[in-house]
């Protein structure tokens, strides 16, 4: 099955690597990338199963809440994760 990753090479040669993240409910969370306030919980969307998350992924439509278990996750662009195969 497919994978999400955004992978972030810092100034002092480390690598992060952020996936999707999961709350509290057991979900993955988008949002539209044409909302303009995507941070806010009236335009987020929870996505019960990866399969359904790679699938909006694959649209290029959808930010995603990923995490690199270091910090708070973020909505992530779609320019700036990778489906890898």
């Amino acid at each position: 099955m497919a994978t999400i990753q955004r992978t972030v090479r810092k100034a002092d040669g480390t690598v992060e690597i952020f996936i999707p993240h999961v709350n509290k409910r057991g979900r993955f969370v988008i949002a539209p990338r044409e909302a303009v306030y995507r941070n806010t919980g009236d335009v987020q969307i929870e996505v019960e199963t990866e399969a359904e998350l790679i699938e909006k992924a694959r649209s290029g439509e959808y930010c995603i809440r990923m995490s690199s278990g270091d910090g708070a996750p973020s909505l992530i662009a779609p320019e700036s994760y990778t489906i890898n195969e």
